[in-house]
């Protein structure tokens, strides 16, 4: 969400979603496109680990996913609840 207490979604031109996804790809994780974010405005990404995913294996999912939406979080910077 653009802005949390309001629950304004970014503008869709900025394609959040795609870039996430993208993003992730090149690190090797996959994360799925999901339609919507929360009441099906927004941008959202669905994980899929296996039910039997060890602590070790979440570090490793947890970790890219984190680079991911700080390096897309950079790319958008500005956009947001200050005014935008």
């Amino acid at each position: 969400m653009a802005d949390r207490d309001t629950k304004l979604p970014f503008p869709s031109g900025l394609g959040l979603t795609s870039r996430v996804v993208d993003k992730a790809f090149d690190k090797g994780l996959l994360v799925y496109p999901a339609a919507g974010g929360v009441d099906g405005a927004g941008d959202a990404v669905i994980l899929a680990p296996p039910f039997v995913i060890t602590e070790e294996e979440i570090d490793l999912l947890v970790r890219p996913l984190e680079e991911t939406i700080q390096e897309v979080a950079q790319e958008i910077r500005g956009f947001g609840s200050e005014g935008s």
